[in-house]
């Protein structure tokens, strides 16, 4: 009796990660996965299954909503369709209904080109200096492998690390700032003072709120925080790697959902 298809395709990838797995986090493993077939990548760094579905891969940044990064969108999307037009992959959902743009949140896992073994496609594209991290609320299971791929591939002026317009801005730096307003940055600074109102906690890099970059959190959002162990009060001093949308409200801003947003670069 034939075994289906599809059962087939999903014991032959997850023989493929089992024997790739050597030096991997158990959290940045496939689990509880769906196969999919990917049928075209699109031009905003999309997957579109054979089923129509369009995936957009998590906790990474999506270069089509930056301008300045056309050179590198290109190489990301050419890369995605070499490596995953008309493969089976394994899918892990991380939002559980589509977006507006009916988007469904999710890691990608496939076969290498290289040796077969089966990776996440994030972590592999971060590591190459292809992309870089952007947790959201929804965050990756492979998050703290994706900041490591990403540090390394920094240190090592991998892809788009030779670039200036990637690296991480210093939060002093007000007219790079201004010139990256509706843009995903990546800010590295000094906290010299925290606020709070009735609604939102501020961590704030400079004296003057009109033009100095804070950083702001719902207060609902709070209780995330400290379960990650970050006491955002206790903040004042320390120096923060700080990623999002770069914003403007009384000054810059950035606000975040996630203790994942956030790096602590050296303590108070």
């Amino acid at each position: 009796m034939k075994r289906p298809l599809c059962r087939t395709v999903l014991i032959i990838l997850a023989c493929l990660w089992t024997a790739g797995v050597a030096g991997a986090r158990a959290a940045c493993l496939p689990g509880a996965a769906e196969t999919v077939t990917i049928a075209a990548v699109n031009d905003r760094m999309e997957l579109v299954t054979d089923k129509g579905t369009l995936l957009r891969l998590d906790g990474v940044e999506n270069l089509a909503l930056d301008p300045d990064a056309d050179d590198a969108l290109y190489d990301v999307t050419e890369s995605l369709r070499e490596w995953l037009v008309g493969t089976t992959v394994l899918m892990r959902r991380v939002t559980p209904s589509p977006d507006r743009w009916q988007r469904l949140d999710a890691e990608i896992f496939a076969p290498s080109a290289d040796n077969g073994d089966v990776q996440s496609v994030a972590l592999r594209l971060v590591a190459a200096g292809k992309l870089r991290v952007a947790p959201e609320a929804g965050e990756t299971a492979c998050l703290a492998d994706l900041l490591a791929a990403e540090a390394m591939a920094r240190a090592e002026k991998r892809g788009i690390w030779t670039d200036a317009i990637f690296g991480p801005l210093s939060a002093d730096n007000r007219d790079a700032l201004s010139a990256k307003l509706g843009k995903f940055v990546i800010v590295e600074g000094d906290v010299v003072g925290t606020g709070e109102s009735r609604t939102r906690l501020y961590l704030n890099f400079g004296a003057s709120r009109w033009r100095d970059l804070a950083v702001t959190i719902l207060r609902r959002d709070e209780k995330a925080f400290e379960k990650a162990g970050i006491s955002l009060k206790s903040l004042a001093g320390a120096r923060l790697r700080i990623r999002g949308i770069l914003g403007q409200f009384y000054g810059p801003e950035i606000e975040i959902t996630t203790p994942a947003a956030v790096e602590i670069v050296a303590k108070p």
